[in-house]
């Protein structure tokens, strides 16, 4: 016999009819840009740094719009990590287009 509702595999409820939230694109986009632009292996500084200020810029836009409730709230998550790894991301790639410009300038030395 199957135990709903007694912390077996079916141990969640949802009412019928009811169809769960789902994040906008513009969130995940957001969150998947800024993953992307943290890692500098994937795209060269610069390109990281151009996708991190439109990570920024689509959280930014989202969470507004969510706010407003112009958007669903189920994206609020992906649009705050979205945003703050957005800012993480341009900041590390700008630091490291940094200090590769200033290594292949003081190799010239």
């Amino acid at each position: 016999a199957t135990n709903y509702g007694q912390g077996g595999q079916y141990d969640y409820y949802q009412p019928f009819g009811q169809v769960r939230e789902k994040a906008s694109g513009k969130a995940l986009a957001a969150l998947v840009l800024a993953i992307v632009s943290i890692f500098p292996g994937i795209c060269f500084s610069f390109g990281a740094i151009a996708l991190a200020i439109v990570a920024v810029i689509l959280g930014k836009q989202e969470l507004e719009l969510i706010s407003k409730g112009a958007a669903p709230k189920a994206g609020e998550t992906f649009a705050k990590v979205g945003f703050y790894l957005g800012i993480t991301g341009a900041v590390l790639n700008s630091l490291l287009g940094l200090a590769f410009c200033a290594s292949s300038f003081l190799s010239r030395l």
